[in-house]
């Protein structure tokens, strides 16, 4: 699509493969997103957002998340969890599997309450931030005033880049 692949729906993806590639806009723009039972979700090549999402996030332990190749267009992210996401809403579940790899801006943008459990896979490699005045965070940008990330012992977040700073991670959180 020349614009969004999706725009504001909630999904609920279950025992599935679904795929938003070379969307204009976004790939994923969704309220609530939920994957679960053994699906895998792909998001490549979109131009603003590979995913958005601004009010559940949640990731069961035996699903498979691929974020690569997005915001090409400007200043967004691979993968954007917002505020809305909090009181945990924000949930990755030990077993699953999370590759955010080689986008265009800041690989996960987080200003909500995440919890990537003790467990999950998580990959977050070669993203380049160098989109707007500063540019902060190519792998991990944490900013805001409720936004919380934690991660797992055994993530692989490396060989990012962003311009101003936090290369890997940047984290401007109160």
């Amino acid at each position: 699509h020349r614009g969004n692949g999706s725009n504001g729906s909630h999904f609920k993806i279950s025992n599935s493969d679904v795929n938003f590639i070379e969307n204009g806009s976004h790939g994923i723009s969704a309220g609530e997103l939920t994957i679960t039972d053994g699906s895998t979700v792909v998001s490549d090549g979109n131009g603003m957002y590979g995913i958005y999402v601004s009010s559940e996030f949640y990731v069961d332990g035996t699903s498979t998340l691929d974020v690569t190749h997005n915001s090409s267009k400007g200043d967004f992210a691979g993968l954007k969890i917002t505020s809305g996401v909090t009181d945990g809403k924000g949930t990755v579940k030990s077993g699953a599997k999370i590759n955010i790899t080689d986008n265009y801006c800041s690989g996960l943008s987080n200003n909500g309450v995440v919890v990537f459990e003790e467990g999950a896979e998580l990959t977050i490699t070669g993203n380049i931030n160098d989109k707007g005045d500063s540019s902060h965070g190519g792998g991990i940008y944490n900013s805001g005033d409720i936004a919380n990330l934690t991660l797992p012992s055994n993530a692989v977040i490396c060989n990012n880049h962003a311009v101003t700073d936090g290369d890997d991670i940047f984290n401007n959180s109160n």
